[in-house]
């Protein structure tokens, strides 16, 4: 029920992390808050949905890779329905899964409260809607992804007030930013793709700074690579 994931930063002793897709699809891409003009151009999930899925974004709820999600025994770096937005306006966490059973931040916290041997990251766009799932279980990872200054003074806010072990902020694609005081525990860095579009060096220097002079740690994404000419500071919590 989980596959495979590329994305490196859920590496964990060599190997892949995983993705655990049980809810698919996100309306962001339409409203404006995705980069590229709301036309979802920066979207990867909803390129992929596109290549490989005829178009089909809309939100949806894969009821069986909720239920038995069949985790590895080894520990392993989860990224939790990454191909979409859990805490999109649309998705209600105290809605029943099924008549007569578990509302669904239950059904998700239960599955995450019986694997703590794994690390389970969220990752959002509406980061205010965090706050209706806080407290997360010990072993999560909670983060916003930010592309400008503006996302990420709202998310900053909003991420202060919730409970998680561990906090974090991908800029992804990163198109503009400063920053600024925020309770965060990682950052990620990247840009963005298809077509390749990176960042201003100096603001990946100034928020490395920042983040450097706070002990926060610093992910930069391969695809920074290129940019920075140097070798990637890759640092987890």
């Amino acid at each position: 029920m989980l596959s495979q994931s590329s994305i490196e930063y859920l590496v964990t002793n060599g190997r892949k992390g995983y993705n655990w897709a049980f809810y698919t699809g996100c309306l962001h891409w339409k409203t404006g808050v995705c980069g590229g003009g709301g036309k979802g151009f920066y979207c990867w999930a909803k390129r992929n949905a596109d290549r490989f899925h005829k178009g089909d974004f809309t939100p949806t709820l894969h009821l069986e890779k909720l239920i038995a999600p069949n985790f590895p025994e080894r520990p392993s770096r989860i990224a939790v329905c990454f191909t979409g937005d859990l805490f999109g306006d649309w998705v209600k966490p105290y809605q029943r899964v099924i008549s007569g059973g578990p509302i669904l931040k239950d059904a998700i916290f239960d599955k995450i409260r019986y694997s703590p041997q794994h690390t389970f990251l969220f990752l959002t766009k509406a980061p205010k809607n965090l706050l209706l799932w806080s407290p997360f279980p010990k072993n999560c990872w909670v983060g916003f992804s930010a592309c400008n200054q503006k996302q990420f003074d709202e998310g900053v806010e909003y991420l202060k007030q919730v409970k998680a072990a561990v906090k974090f902020i991908s800029f992804e694609p990163l198109l503009e930013h400063k920053l600024r005081n925020a309770d965060i525990s990682w950052v990620i860095l990247g840009a963005a793709t298809a077509p390749y579009r990176p960042p201003e060096l100096s603001w990946i220097n100034e928020i490395e700074q920042a983040a450097d002079k706070s002990g926060i740690p610093v992910w930069e994404k391969n695809n920074l690579a290129k940019l920075l000419n140097r070798p990637l500071r890759q640092e987890t919590p």
